[in-house]
């Protein structure tokens, strides 16, 4: 995407406002600490300030959430989010959509381009996901664990199943019986009304216009 600049973690954060800020550049300092093996005065006295910040703000819990995100998703938190594959930004994008813990969380095919231990992760994090997930996504095993009311588009009709995707699958069998059987009972009611007006003037009469007025 683009007109997003920075480190993995700077864009991870973004969605979470001050606190987002506040929570890479403690990452940032502990990996500049890290780097120099904790030999730099000026970076332990920063860290320390930034670790009562977010003390005071209640944010090492979202610290914690971020760390996992980044973990699992398998992402380089220091890498310079222009130069990744178009598979690492979207795990990027992602993880920036569930860290920010939104009412209402609308994934895409999110499962494009994750492994399979990210998916199983990913499975068990919206899983138990305390806002709405809308999923637009052809991997059937993911709407078989998650889903748990369907939006379908059949031939320009929008319908709407309350149920998982095996009643689905189900209700969907039994809907096109049911429809194909309709439709033989038409063409046979259709075959003899066509039948009954070749047959002469009589169909015409003002006593059986109403029957042609059915048939048109």
């Amino acid at each position: 995407p683009c007109g997003i600049a920075g480190p993995v973690i700077d864009v991870v954060t973004s969605g979470l406002a001050a606190k987002g800020r506040l929570l890479a550049d403690y990452h940032h300092a502990s990996a500049l600490l890290a780097e120099n093996r904790g030999d730099d005065a000026r970076l332990l006295a920063r860290l320390d300030r930034l670790g009562r910040q977010l003390d005071a703000e209640g944010g090492w819990e979202i610290h914690r959430q971020v760390d996992l995100v980044i973990a699992r998703m398998q992402l380089p938190a220091e890498t310079e989010f222009a130069s990744l594959s178009t598979g690492l930004k979207r795990r990027t994008l992602l993880a920036r959509a569930l860290v920010s813990g939104p009412d209402i969380l609308m994934l895409d095919e999110p499962t494009n381009h994750l492994d399979v231990d990210a998916i199983a992760w990913l499975e068990n994090f919206l899983s138990g996901y305390g806002g709405t997930v809308v999923i637009v996504t052809h991997d059937r095993l993911l709407v078989q664990k998650l889903a748990l009311r369907i939006i379908e588009i059949d031939r320009g009709r929008l319908l709407d199943w309350h149920c998982d995707y095996a009643t689905f699958l189900k209700r969907k069998e039994e809907s096109l019986a049911m429809e194909e059987a309709q439709n033989l009972l038409f063409d046979k009611k259709l075959s003899i009304e066509e039948a009954w007006l070749r047959r002469g003037i009589k169909a015409r009469r003002t006593r059986n216009q109403g029957r042609v007025n059915a048939l048109l």
